[in-house]
This record gives structure tokens, sequence and C-alpha cells, in this order.
């Protein structure tokens, strides 16, 4: 059974691997056999390390090599064929080959295959992008496109958790499809993925969570062939271990410490780390303590001051909205009762059937407006909270379907001082896009300095908002469904006495910009 590579060393070792197969494969292979007839075996060609195409198009890695040194110790000849995973898994049903490689057991796939001893454990992990907390597992990613493989197990168990895939034809278009931007989230083996992570140079735009699936690779043949498992099980097993000593160092390479040297040097190196630190902080201590506590104090006060006056401008709107969602609402009564009684001393004629019709449109009315009065009733009855921007807008377009738009995010670690429902503002800005941007194909989000304040803004390249409706689009209105989202957005903002305008131009773009006051805004530190 082939070692699992050692933890240090994975990442690095992997982006080598398609390097040492262009280096080793000719001097460390042993050559494939004379033409003939023998056994024929199907495998992932883009499973790096173990099955994957080289710089030069042929197949290489550690499935390759085993079976060439299973021809070797058994004198039988094998026919390696590499296909898209999916396009594998069908010929293989279809009884093209004898043999299928780098396989999974399920219990569906048990039904129709028997298959050999595992020779090495792989596990399956979720990637997500790394300003995109809460990941960390499968119930976590309910409402997210989740992208994958195309004829993994996993696609099944996730779909059967009802949870939206976006299937690719190989691992390397899942991670191309993260890197454009199509997807946020997506769950490959994590050997595959850590491999195109980097080579696509973005391991430092996503991380990944602890495993969410444990699985060992097999070979598998068609169901009830037990005597061709025994024969492709012993020649496996008749392999020497100095040969699976070799293709180890080959793919994995040799560590230039052993792992009793590493963590012997990594405790004197945390030692030594430990004390310089104790001796910087025992020197500034003194110096620092009483500018800390005065600067904690002021801004202590300076968050409550902010607070107190939040919640009482939301009080104030709080009583605003009652009062005209009441009478909203007695009126809408008062002309469905004045229908009714109509309705009883008519027969069933046309003019009984046009009451009835109004009355289903009073009806409608009273709805829509139990609806606002539910997306409005959260507003201000939570302290306002300094929220990172970059954050709170992937969480909301999460939610969303954005594969077709591109988009540019340069805020440098800005936070606001804002209600805890930021993120409906900027759910409700990217609806808009999706919904009215028609040609839109990119939007973006950045923040500039002013003399006001700190200008925020969020556009796009589509059709944008004609003159007259810049302001109309902000009212609330329930005509046809619009402008109720905006408006919200708009209050949720002033709550913290932000601003929201639209001063984009019609045929170019929607841009909506968020004036944010001094004082209400921050830019962290990246630690």
């Amino acid at each position: 059974m082939i070692a699992c590579p050692r933890t240090l060393f994975w990442i690095v070792l992997l982006v080598a691997a398609c390097f040492l197969a262009g280096t080793t494969s000719g001097a460390a292979s042993v050559p494939a056999p004379a033409d003939g007839p023998g056994l024929t075996v199907v495998m992932d060609n883009n499973y790096p390390p173990f099955s994957f195409r080289d710089a030069n198009g042929e197949l290489v890695g550690i499935s390759v090599d085993l079976w060439r040194l299973w021809e070797q110790q058994t004198g039988e000849n094998v026919q390696i064929t590499g296909l898209e995973w999916d396009d594998a898994i069908r010929r293989m049903e279809a009884g093209e080959f004898d043999v299928i490689d780098t396989v999974f057991y399920s219990e569906e796939r048990g039904e129709i295959y028997d298959f050999t001893a595992p020779y090495t454990d792989v596990d399956a992990v979720i990637f997500f992008d790394a300003d995109l907390p809460g990941i960390s597992g499968l119930d976590s990613l309910d409402g997210f496109v989740v992208g994958a493989n195309r004829g993994d197990s996993t696609v099944k168990e996730l779909q059967e958790k009802g949870i939206t895939v976006r299937k690719y034809p190989s691992y390397e278009a899942v991670v191309s499809a993260a890197k454009a931007g199509e997807i946020v989230v997506f769950i490959l083996d994590k050997p595959g993925g850590v491999y195109y992570l980097h080579r696509e140079g973005i391991q430092d735009r996503f991380h990944y969570s602890a495993p969410v699936i444990r699985g060992q690779l097999h070979r598998a043949v068609k169901k009830g062939d037990a005597a061709l498992v025994t024969k492709i099980d012993e020649g496996f097993a008749s392999i020497p271990k100095a040969a699976y000593d070799d293709l180890d160092r080959k793919w994995y390479g040799t560590p230039v410490a052993e792992p009793a040297d590493l963590r012997l040097i990594t405790f004197f190196a945390i030692v030594a780390v430990l004390i310089i630190l104790l001796l910087v902080v025992l020197n500034h201590t003194l110096k620092q303590s009483v500018a800390m506590k005065t600067e904690e104090l002021k801004q202590e006060l300076d968050h409550r001051r902010r607070a107190d006056e939040a919640l009482n401008r939301a009080t104030q709107k709080l009583g605003f909205l009652n009062a005209i969602t009441f009478n909203d609402l007695q009126n809408a009564v008062f002309s469905l009762s004045g229908f009714l009684e109509l309705e009883k001393s008519l027969p069933a004629d046309e003019k009984t059937l046009a009451y009835r019709q109004k009355q289903a449109e009073i009806l409608h009315q009273i709805t829509a407006m139990l609806r606002f009065a539910k997306n409005y009733e959260d507003l201000g009855m939570k302290p306002p909270v300094w929220q990172n921007v970059s954050q709170t807008f992937l969480i909301a377009i999460s939610h969303l379907d954005m594969a077709g738009l591109r988009r540019t995010i340069t805020l440098d670690n800005l936070e606001i001082y804002a209600d805890p429902l930021l993120e409906r503002v900027f759910l409700t800005l990217a609806k808009n896009v999706l919904l009215h941007g028609k040609t839109a194909t990119e939007i973006s989000l950045s923040c500039k300095r002013t003399q006001e304040g700190l200008v925020l803004v969020f556009e796009d390249n589509g059709a944008g908002i004609p003159l007259a409706m810049k302001e109309k689009i902000f009212e609330r209105r329930f005509e046809g469904k619009k402008g109720l989202g905006l408006f919200l957005a708009r209050e949720i903002l002033s709550i913290t006495g932000i601003t929201l305008t639209e001063s984009g131009t019609e045929g170019q773009g929607a841009r909506f910009v968020m004036l944010v006051p001094e004082g209400a805004y921050r830019f962290t530190d990246n630690s």
C-alpha cells in the first residue's frame, strides 16, 4: 500500500509532482511491455498525484507506475487509458474495460463492481473563499452553489442534502472556475484540489475545511469476477517493498530532516521566539498600559454614544412605521368590508364577480403591507456594530447565482459602523443587477476617502437607471413590487448616518454611492 505523504511537505511536494513526472519518468519508470492482448485499465486523467497528464500530454502518476510494476511482476500486458472521470465510469459500465482504477467504494458502486483491497487513504474537503467565514461541514453549505467534479461520489451526497451543485468535467476545470469567480465554494479530494490551487497561483485566496468525507482508493472489476480481483491483488502484493519506497520518493520526495529532528528544531525555535517576545512585552508594557487604557475608555464611550443615538433614531422610525402600516391596514379592511356587504345583496352575476376581484386585490395589498412590515421589523432593534465590508458583501452575494458576472473588490480591510442588517443592503443591490442590469457583465465594490467622509461605491456596467427614476427607485411603493428593497436599504444605512444615492449614467450602468460619515469607518490591520 502506498504510504500517505508527510503533512509538513504535502503542499510543496504536490506542486513538484508535475515537474518530477517530466524529469524522472524516463529514468525511473518501468518500460511498457510489448504490444499484445492483456488487461485493459481505465482511470481518471485529471487526479494528481495518482493519474494526470504531464506537459507532453502523457498519462503519469502513482497509479500508472504501480500498474507498470504489476506488469513486470505478472508478465501480463496492461493497456492504460486516462479519461475524464464521468466518461471513465460510463465506459467501464458499458464493458469497454476490465478494470477501473482511482475509484472510491460506495454502496451504489458495490452493486455493479467487485473491489480490490484499498491502496491509499484520501480525504475530501471543502475549499472556500478566504474572506468567507462559517464553512465547517456539509450542513454549512445550504444556500451556496457548490462546485464539484462530475462523476465524484460526493456529488450524490451533496444532492441528497438538498445542496445546489454545479458540476465540472475535471478537477482542473473546478479550480479554474473558482479562479474566474464563478464559484466561491467547492468540494474536491484534498491532494488534487491543493495541487491545482497552487498550479493556478490562487492558494492564498482559499481555505479548506477538515475532512468531510474519508475514503480509500481501490481498483474495481465487473461484479462477479472474483478471480480477476484475486489476480490483481496478488500481483500488487508481489511487488517488493523497495519498489513501493522508490515510488514514494519519486512522487512525494525525501524530507530534508526526519520528523524527530523537525520536532526538536521546532521546539527550540518556539522557545527562542517566546523569550524574545517576553522581553519585548516587558520592555513596552509600562509605557503603553496607560495610553491603551485611555484609548479603550474613549472608544467604549464613543461606541455607547453612537449606539444610543442609533437606537433613538430607530425608535422614531418604528413609530412612523407602525402609524402608516396601521392606517393602510385599516383602510384596506374597511374597503374589503364594504365589498363583502355588497356581495351579500347581489346574485352571482358579473357585478358579483367584479366585487370578488376587488376583494382579491385588497387582500393582495394587505399581504404586501404585511411583508413590508416583516422585512422592516428588525431594523434598529439591535445596536449597530463594526462590520468587515468585504466579508459582509461576499456572504450577501453567496446566496445568488453570480456566475455570469465578473467582480472586483478593492476595500483595503474596510470596516463600517452599521446596523446588523447591512448584509441585506448588499443583497438588494446585487439582486438589482440580476433583475434590471440586463447587459451587465461585471460588478465592483470600491471606496475612496473625501472631505465629507468615505465614499463606498457599488456599480455595474449594465443598462443603468433613467434620470427621472434616480430618486423614485428609493420610494416606498407597492405598485409592481418596485422600490421596496431600495427603500429598505436606504433606511438601514441611515440608522448610522450613512446616505445612499444613485449617480450612474443610463446605458453605462448603475452606480450606487454610500457616503459614510467620519468616525463610522476604519481600516483594520490585515493580521
